[in-house]
């Protein structure tokens, strides 16, 4: 009888240690898991410090494409006004300027023999008109936009009109002869018409780009 007691009481003790063998196992299973997981958690953390430092990066290159950018944007800026310096306009070169300076130095031939009481009337008046015809087309013509040098030949025309308008009074006052008025007349609508075909090309080239 002794000796099955001892026979159940060694089979417990076998089963007691197979037990905490399994339990050993399994807490060494979990161990392995919460050291895999463990692992997990390290490899996350270093990618997002990975994500991080790219995410820095693409903001710094980010940032340096802006700058970059903006230098181009300058630059071209600067390339765009050296252009307009290379291809500024040549007043003398223009048969408006030189017929119009022309004409101007005729219109004071004639002013030169009205009565002398005219000096600070038509006389003046017509000077003043005459002159502005040519002197606007050269200022205009330093101007570095299209728009801004068909403005000044807007105020060319405007002055050639100014200057048809009293040569017609100075005729009709009996200070200049009709067949000298219409000579001059002749000659003014020309250089009239040579101004409002060049602020038309002008115009319409601008306006194709």
């Amino acid at each position: 009888m002794m000796q099955l007691w001892g026979i159940f009481d060694e089979r417990r003790r076998t089963k007691d240690e197979g037990r905490k063998t399994k339990d050993e196992r399994r807490m060494t299973k979990d161990e392995k898991r919460r050291t895999r997981d463990e692992r997990r958690k390290t490899k996350d953390e270093r990618r997002r410090t990975r994500d991080e430092r790219r995410g820095t990066r693409d903001e710094r290159r980010g940032t340096n494409d802006e700058g970059r950018k903006a230098r181009n944007e300058r630059r071209g800026t600067k390339d765009e006004g050296r252009r307009i310096m290379k291809i500024a306009r040549n007043f003398r070169e223009y048969k408006v300027w030189q017929d119009a300076v022309a004409y101007a130095t005729e219109i004071y031939k004639v002013t030169a023999k009205l009565p002398y009481f005219e000096r600070k009337g038509l006389c003046d008046q017509l000077q003043r008109a005459v002159v502005s015809i040519s002197s606007n087309i050269a200022e205009g013509s330093a101007r570095p936009s299209d728009a801004d040098f068909a403005h000044f030949l807007d105020v060319a025309l405007g002055s050639a009109y100014e200057v048809e308008t009293q040569l017609l009074i100075a005729k009709n006052v009996g200070y200049i002869q009709e067949e000298q008025c219409d000579i001059l007349k002749t000659t003014l609508i020309n250089i009239e018409q040579q101004l409002s075909n060049l602020i038309s090309f002008i115009r319409t080239k601008d306006e194709r780009r």
